[in-house]
């Protein structure tokens, strides 16, 4: 019966935009950036900062993230196949350059087949659409396309950024 209610719950959750990735690390401690009882705004406000970058690049960037940027950065114009698969290698280059995380399916024998997946899935949901006498793809419905790349795009800024200090630097006043 149990399960019976977990599948219920779950189900609907099918129909929504995808799948969602866990990623585990360490915990990050306030005591790195807080110094005593009251911390100041500044020190609260590196801490929120840092823990929402850390907590970004605990996520993985999708087949489906990947493929928005490159459709999306066609501007409207048609494309085929192979170039969006060509740009998602070069945006797949790019992640692994920066030591953001993927999914396993966008591994270098597994990205081409996730990105045909990434874009029938698109297909399927009308945000994309074939034409008839070609096999180029147009965008029909950008809304989707855009959460997933704005959701790849926060991962890749947040890797691109400089990493800031853990300690923070102590100000010495003289008597």
């Amino acid at each position: 019966l149990g399960l019976v209610n977990w599948k219920k719950l779950v189900m609907p959750w099918d129909n929504g935009y995808g799948t969602s990735y866990v990623t585990f690390s360490e915990p990050i401690p306030a005591s790195e950036y807080l110094s005593g009882t009251e911390a100041s705004e500044e020190e609260t406000a590196r801490f929120h900062a840092d823990a929402t970058k850390r907590l970004v690049q605990l996520s993985k960037i999708t087949a489906k993230g990947i493929m928005s940027i490159a459709a999306l950065a066609k501007k409207g114009a048609s494309f085929g196949i192979e170039d969006i698969i060509e740009s998602s290698a070069a945006i797949i280059g790019t992640a692994k350059s920066l030591g953001a995380n993927l999914t396993d399916d966008l591994s270098p024998s597994g990205y081409e087949a996730a990105i045909r997946g990434a874009l029938d899935y698109m297909l399927k949901r009308g945000a994309l659409q074939k034409s008839r006498s070609s096999s180029t793809y147009s965008i029909k419905d950008g809304r989707m396309l855009i959460f997933y790349a704005n959701g790849a795009r926060q991962i890749l800024d947040s890797f691109s950024q400089p990493q800031p200090n853990h300690q923070l630097e102590q100000t010495v006043t003289k008597a």
